[in-house]
Parts: structure tokens; sequence; C-alpha cells
């Protein structure tokens, strides 16, 4: 079954380079995928893929095609109950909050359950520069809410991933960049947090340089070449995210994308740099490399301003106002974000919702 969302098949030509490849293998296209992926399109998805009879998932999309394909590769094989497998975040005792992942495994009593011991297999083409193909969980919505939770099962991540430069010329300009920055949210983020590694620091800098070097000649869609080194960028960005978790940014860019509807991309333009300045004390040696490599001056609030330059240059939006965030919104984003899984990567102990609220969220609208 090829996943997809309503733009792409609209479009057509990338759907169609896929399906002639995949010929009489291509039984159907589940074209559902929402932006934010919520749980409704997630089991539309895979009543379509059991009723249908298929046995792998091919997505073709963003990172909502990419978490809709692997929200049916769950679903398809334990059913409709994912509760058991999001994430949570635990707070025991004073200092860094621990994560508890859920159920990591194991088949359950779905309406399919002919892959007893691995998911169904997902193979991913992106065209975005969102990573979500290389990760172990999945973002999934609740539609009655519009919370946004993070679902974990060690064969969510894709078995195959194609990069094909080709898959984006289609991609709208404003949503390419975005994730571009998106990348870059990645990167500062990983590197900033308490459990990076040597590996992932020097993945993570690897893809910064291809950032630096590419991102704004890439927003011509003929520009093949620099969008291929930015493919390979959001890969090595995420090539160690299940060894540590992200931040803060990544926290409220969840909840915004689930509340008010703000695409991740958008949403790290308006949040990354004031959550580089809320960790700046705390991760000052970190922002320190991270400025050496986008400019000449080593210090934190050089890696916050060469961020704010490249946003401004690709002259993307910078405040929520912006992207149609009600300030009344703002406690509820803060209260979520707040109890979002991926707090727990952030290197300065966030120890309130308020905090968020006063210090990154007020700032940004």
């Amino acid at each position: 079954m090829i996943v997809t969302g309503r733009s792409l098949e609209a479009e057509g030509s990338v759907l169609r380079m896929v399906a002639d490849r995949l010929g009489d293998r291509a039984v159907i296209t589940f074209a559902g995928s929402r932006q934010h992926t919520s749980d409704e399109s997630v089991l539309a998805g895979r009543d379509a893929f059991v009723d249908s009879g298929c046995d792998a998932v091919v997505s073709i999309g963003g990172g909502s095609a990419v978490d809709t394909a692997k929200g049916i590769a769950l679903a398809a094989v334990v059913g409709d109950d994912l509760v058991p497998y999001r994430a949570r975040v635990k707070r025991d005792a004073p200092g860094q909050p621990s994560l508890e992942r859920g159920k990591l495994g194991g088949a359950g009593s779905g309406p399919s359950c002919r892959h007893d011991r691995v998911l169904v297999p997902h193979v991913a083409i992106p065209t975005t520069l969102s990573g979500a193909e290389y990760t172990d969980h999945a973002g999934i919505t609740t539609a009655a809410t519009g919370v946004k939770e993070q679902i974990y099962h060690q064969d969510l991540v894709p078995v195959a991933v194609i990069l094909d430069p080709r898959a984006t010329v289609a991609t709208p300009g404003e949503l390419w960049l975005s994730t571009g920055v998106k990348v870059l949210d990645h990167v500062v983020e990983i590197i900033c947090s308490p459990f990076t590694s040597a590996a992932s620091e020097a993945l993570c800098l690897g893809s910064l340089r291809r950032v630096a070097r590419q991102l704004v000649s890439s927003s011509d869609p003929e520009a093949l070449e620099a969008r291929a080194e930015l493919q390979i960028a959001a890969w090595l960005a995420v090539a160690g995210y299940p060894n540590q978790m992200a931040g803060v940014g990544h926290a409220i860019g969840h909840q915004l994308g689930g509340l008010c509807g703000v695409p991740h991309g958008i949403g790290a333009c308006c949040i990354l740099p004031l959550a580089m300045e809320f960790n700046s004390k705390a991760a000052a040696e970190q922002l320190c490399l991270l400025a050496g490599e986008l400019g000449d001056e080593h210090s934190p609030q050089a890696a916050v301003g060469a961020v704010r330059r490249l946003i401004r240059e690709l002259q993307l939006p910078t405040r929520l106002r912006e992207v149609g965030v009600p300030d009344s919104r703002l406690p509820e984003i803060a209260e979520q974000a707040f109890a979002d899984e991926a707090i727990v990567g952030n290197p300065r102990i966030v120890e309130s919702p308020a905090q968020i609220l006063e210090e990154i969220l007020a700032p940004a609208w």
C-alpha cells in the first residue's frame, strides 16, 4: 500500500514515478495522511491496509506521511489500542526527568496478526527534510483533543529509505526550506542534549555544514545536487537519535502542531533561537562549537544570531502571531509541552509550564 497525502496525490508526478516502478506490486494508494498525523487517519489507513490484503507500506511525502505509515504498520499488528506504546515523562525526583517509552515490541490481537514478530515492512521515500524516516517513534495527534504524543516501537524505523532529490521538486518552497530549518533544530538540540555522544556530535556537525552551505541555494527546485546534500544532512542529524532525546524546542513544536496546526519546520523557525537562548548557560560549550561552524565568533550569542540571520535570509516566519497562533492558546501549549517526552533531553532542567510560557512562548509570540 502506498501511503501519501492529498497534495502529492493531486500533483501526481511523484506518485506516478513510484507506482510505475512498483508495477502490479502496488495494490492500493491511501491518500489519507494529514498534517500532524491524527489517530483517525492512522486507523483509517490500517483498515484500508487490512482490507486490501497488502503486506507492506511505501510512504511518499513528509513527516506526516511517514508517521502515518508507521502508525499503520503498528496498528495492523497490535490493533486499535496504541496507548501502551506512548511515551511518558517521569518526574519521580528533583533533577533531570526520565522517559518511559511504554511497550516497545510484541504482537497483539489486532485484525492482522500474520506479522507476529516484526511490524509491517515500511519503505520511506521522503519529499521534505523532516527526518522522521530514520526514527523509532511517530508523533500521533489525538483528533478529539489536539494533543500530540509519541509512540515507540523498535520496528517503526523503515526497512529502507530512498533518497531521490527528484522527488522533492514539487514540494512547496516554504515547506522545503522550513524543514531545512528543522534539520538545524535537530542538530542544535541533539548536540546540546546531556545524553549526546561523540558519534552524534560528529554526525550533527556533518549535517550542519551541509545546511550552512546548501540550504539557501536549494530554494531552486532544480538545484538537485544541493537538495541531495540536504537529504543527506537530514539523515546525519538524526542518525544517533535513538541514543538521546531532543529538547524543549521539540516539545513545544509537537504541541504547536497538534493544537494549532503549525508545521514543525515553521514552528522551529519561531522557537529555535529562543530555545537556544533559554539553554545558553547550560549548553554554552556546545553552542560555541556550533557558532564556530556558522561564523567566526565562538559564543552562544553568535550561534543564536547566526540561526536568526539564516531564517531571515530564507524569508520564513519568525513569530507565532504570524502563523496564526492566538496568544490565548499559549498557556495550554506550555502545559502540554511540559508533559511532552522531548523535554527529557533538554540541557537545562525545565521546572514548570510557566517557565516555558514566560521565557520562550511569550517572546516568540
